[in-house]
């Protein structure tokens, strides 16, 4: 986290012995060449938050190919992919939910034995319906 400008004036205030940088004020001891060093450290406790930042985030979307994510979803070229994400998400699995339905209806259809797609209907049931929570 990096420092406030009031912190980093009152750094510069103990480095010349003041208790703080208000004390400094009071005793007209603050010069442009205080004032400039409180504008460069804070300068430079920005920058390394923003490089630490960046290198964080380079490590999490080093791998992570958004191109393909939102040719994958169906989002469009031009589309803001990180804006589009979660909504995509929330549809395809609505469209699960509504699939699955569909499927717990038919599996009690006699019709299905004659087609041979018990095993198959079983089998998706399986791999995509969701355990129901006993409340």
């Amino acid at each position: 986290m990096s420092k406030t400008p009031e912190e980093i004036m009152n750094e510069i205030a103990k480095e010349q012995n003041f208790r703080s940088w208000t004390t400094m004020v009071e005793h007209n001891m603050v010069s442009d060449v205080d004032i400039i060093g409180v504008t460069e450290r804070y300068a430079q406790f920005q920058t390394q938050e923003l490089s630490d930042w960046k290198e964080s985030a380079s490590k999490v979307f080093k791998n992570l190919d958004l191109q393909t994510l939102g040719k994958t979803l169906g989002i469009g070229l031009g589309e803001d992919i990180s804006t589009n994400v979660l909504p995509k998400v929330k549809e395809l699995q609505e469209q699960n939910k509504e699939l699955v339905k569909m499927l717990e209806r038919v599996n009690g259809k006699s019709e299905i034995y004659e087609y041979g797609l018990r095993e198959e209907l079983e089998e998706l049931l399986t791999k995509y319906q969701k355990p129901t929570n006993p409340l």
